[in-house]
This record gives C-alpha cells, sequence and structure tokens, in this order.
C-alpha cells in the first residue's frame, strides 16, 4: 500500500463550534511530518534508553536457514524447524537499518504439533533491552526451546533446554551487566551466561521452590530478578526478588502476574523505577462491575508497589516514555472484544476501528494528567512517544487499513508498516 493512501484526509481546518478558545483546530494530515517504513512487526516493537525503536521482523530471504521447516531428522525421528528473522531498528530521524539474517533450527517431536509453521508472537519471544541500551532477543517454545540473539547478530543459545538443564525450565532473562540469567530446578538456580559465552557456576535459590502447579515469570527489575508465581489452586501470586548474585532481596505476594517490566532511570533522582504493565485486564469500575482496562505499576528496585495507576482508556500498553517529570504511556483502545469474531468481516472491523491513546501520568505519584487520543483513518497502534526536546513530538506508530485487517493475526499482529509522525501538539493526530 502508498503512503498517499494515508495521507489525503482532508480535516476541517477550524473547529466545529466556538465554544471557547482553547479549543482545538485541526489540520490537515499532509501538513504534519510523516515517514512511512514497511517493517511488519512480528512481536510487539520496543522503545531503547536512546528513544528509538527496535523489532524483529521476519528474514524474507533466509540466505541463512540451514534447515527447511518439516525437515525430518533422520536421527531421532523428529522434525526440524527454522525460524528466520533480523532486527529492525528505527530512530526518530528516521535512520532505519536492519541487522543480518538470523535463525533459530528447532527441533520438535511431532512434525504435525505446529503444522510445519513455527510463528514469533508476543506468547514464544520478547525483547530484552539493558539499562545501558543492550538489545537482546529471547525465543521460547513451550518450554522445550531456547533462543538467544543479540543487536549485534549473533546467536547466543539455539538449543534444546534438556540438553542445556536436566530440569524444571522456570524462565530468563538479560541483564544489566550483559549477561544472560537463567532460572531452572526443582530446587531454583540461577545459571549465568557471561558476555564471553560461558557459564558460571549455579546460584542457589533457597527461598524458593518449584512447583508444577505454580505459573512462573522472570522479570529484570532494576539490575535484579523478579520472579513471580502464579498457584492455580489458590488463585495468589508470590513473588521473589534476588540480586544477580542469588541473595533475596525481597520476597510477598502481589495482586497481579504483570506481562512485562519496563526499566527507567529517572534522572531528578539518579534513581531508576521497574514500571510493570499489564494490558487487557480486568479493572473495577465505581458500579463495582468490570471492564477491559490497562494497567501501570510503579515498583522500586525491591519490587515494592509505589503507585498503582489503572485505565478503561487503554486495553493495550506498549512502552512507557520518561519527561520532565511525566510518564507518556502509549497504547491502544479496542471498543470491539475479540470473545466475538467470527469472521473476516468482523475481523476488518474490529481492526480498523482501534483507537490509539497517550495518557500523560505524573511519574512520581501516578496521577493522571492528560489523555489524547489518536484517531486517524483506518486503526491506530500508537508503540512510542519521544519528546524532540523543543516542545513537540515523534510518534511511533501503525495504521491499520481496512484491506490490512484480514492479514492481521497470520504471524503479524501489528500492521504491515510503522510511521513516524512529528507534531507539536498531539491533539494533531485526532481527527474526531
Amino acid at each position: 500500500m502508498k503512503t498517499t493512501a494515508y495521507i489525503l484526509l482532508l480535516i476541517a481546518a477550524t473547529a466545529l463550534t466556538a465554544c471557547n478558545d482553547d479549543e482545538v483546530s485541526y489540520v490537515r494530515q499532509d501538513q504534519l511530518a510523516i515517514k512511512t517504513f514497511p517493517i511488519a512487526s512480528l512481536v510487539c516493537p520496543r522503545l531503547l534508553p536512546d528513544g528509538s525503536l527496535i523489532t524483529i521482523v521476519d528474514d524474507n530471504t533466509a540466505n541463512n536457514v540451514t534447515a527447511r521447516n518439516g525437515e525430518l531428522d533422520a536421527t531421532h525421528g523428529a522434525a526440524i524447524h527454522a525460524l528466520a528473522f533480523r532486527f529492525s531498528k528505527l530512530t526518530t530521524d528516521g535512520t532505519w537499518t536492519q541487522s543480518d539474517g538470523l535463525s533459530y533450527n528447532i527441533t520438535t517431536e511431532d512434525n504435525r504439533q505446529h503444522d510445519n509453521q513455527l510463528a514469533l508472537s508476543d506468547d514464544t519471544g520478547d525483547i530484552d533491552i539493558t539499562s545501558d541500551g543492550n538489545v537482546f532477543f529471547r525465543y521460547c517454545l513451550e518450554s522445550t526451546f531456547l533462543g538467544v540473539a543479540n543487536l549485534d547478530g549473533e546467536i547466543i543459545i539455539n538449543s534444546d533446554i534438556k540438553s542445556l538443564f536436566d530440569d524444571n525450565y522456570i524462565g530468563s532473562i538479560a541483564l544489566d551487566d550483559g549477561s544472560l540469567a537463567v532460572i531452572h530446578g526443582e530446587n531454583p538456580v540461577i545459571s549465568i551466561l557471561d558476555a564471553s559465552g560461558e557459564w558460571s557456576q549455579q546460584i542457589s535459590l533457597s527461598s524458593i521452590r518449584y512447583d508444577e502447579n505454580a505459573h512462573y515469570k522472570v522479570y529484570g527489575l532494576c539490575g535484579n530478578i523478579m520472579i513471580v508465581g502464579n498457584d492455580t489452586r489458590q488463585d495468589e501470586n508470590m513473588f521473589y526478588v534476588f540480586s544477580p548474585a542469588g541473595e533475596l532481596l525481597n520476597s510477598g505476594s502481589c495482586n497481579y502476574n504483570y506481562d512485562r517490566i519496563i526499566n527507567i532511570s529517572d534522572p531528578s533522582s539518579n534513581t531508576t523505577y521497574g514500571y510493570a504493565i499489564i494490558s487487557n485486564a480486568k479493572i473495577q469500575t465505581d458500579d463495582s462491575d468490570s471492564e477491559d482496562g490497562g494497567f501501570v505499576i510503579k515498583l522500586d528496585s525491591n519490587g515494592n508497589v509505589i503507585f498503582e495507576y489503572q485505565t478503561a482508556e487503554l486495553t493495550d500498553i506498549f512502552n512507557l516514555t520518561m519527561h520532565d517529570g511525566q510518564l507518556l504511556v502509549a497504547g491502544d483502545y479496542m471498543s470491539m472484544s475479540m470473545d466475538y469474531l467470527s469472521n473476516v468481516n468482523d475481523m476488518t472491523k474490529f481492526m480498523s476501528t482501534i483507537t490509539g491513546k497517550i495518557i500523560t501520568l505524573d511519574a512520581a505519584t501516578g496521577d493522571e494528567i492528560s489523555v489524547n487520543t489518536i484517531s486517524l483513518e483506518g486503526g491506530v497502534m500508537p508503540f512510542a512517544v519521544v519528546p524532540d526536546y523543543n516542545g513537540g513530538y515523534y510518534v511511533y506508530l501503525s495504521r491499520i487499513m481496512t484491506s490490512d485487517a484480514g492479514m492481521i493475526g497470520n504471524n503479524n499482529s501489528y500492521g504491515s508498516s510503522i510511521y513516524i509522525y512529528h507534531t507539536d501538539d498531539l491533539n494533531k493526530l485526532n481527527i474526531e
């Protein structure tokens, strides 16, 4: 699709009514600075500390792939699948770079299990960003395969988990020093793969026990390791925070299992905080009912909650940015529920009506300052907002047009292009 299809909307140059002097005057999109890049993200794009955006895309050339999807391993009778991808990076000035092609060669016992195709998604892969901007991509398939790659184009791990660890795999996370921490074992231990590719001696975590009835998630929290376990029998979340050396810093119960934790340094205090985000969550309304929404929960380095912000304005939260003591929360609002989608027409309507949202919070208290709606032709997914330090903003976003919607969900959940809008007023991105 051509960029011109997206920018030929003419919007009234004056407000509909003259209620007061503060009413927003809409502008034409062809008066805004817009750059377009044909980037189809396989996982949610993440924001780097320098304001650039990083994501994972399919490697269409696949020249580096050594095994074909579905090829049989004659020795073991299992299926070998090749998962080929690249890092794709955008900066606010429009510089676009991609890594060399990378691939994980994955052996599965049942060739039919994945229908000869393995796909990247937020359920199986995620991007870790350390405090100094190191970037790692981790892919885990049903706790049987672990693959880790870095932005330099190196595959760090590409192996069956059982060949690495002979006991229960709990999770892994990249640490600030560029090493990788892997948590595993019935009596859990940390195995650390250092930046030179050497495994260190296992570190015992004496305060936690593996439980087959619990679902565990591992997060990086301000340079520490946070483990949250959900006990399905008691519907209770227990958390543990360890230093990279295995020292227990804190433990207790928490209300949620987070989607991810974004670590942001606050320049005013020279302190790093973790912001846990939860999308598509049930939040309580004033009438004791519930509706879909999102959470932003500020944590200190030991996992203690500083504030909890919940909103029904967002159903998906993508990235956070801190600027002048304020937190810019980028996400979208879905007015329809996917539970009621039954055909392509439903999906088309659903995806093309997604509304973008930017919520500004006080970074110290979590108090809501403003809500900006980004409503353009088609559906809108704002991935991140980056201040230009001159009173304006760069907005990374995807637009889902009617012609795109039928392709969404098939190894492509975030549209076929990423746009960078530059504006002096976020209200100019709302045509409603």
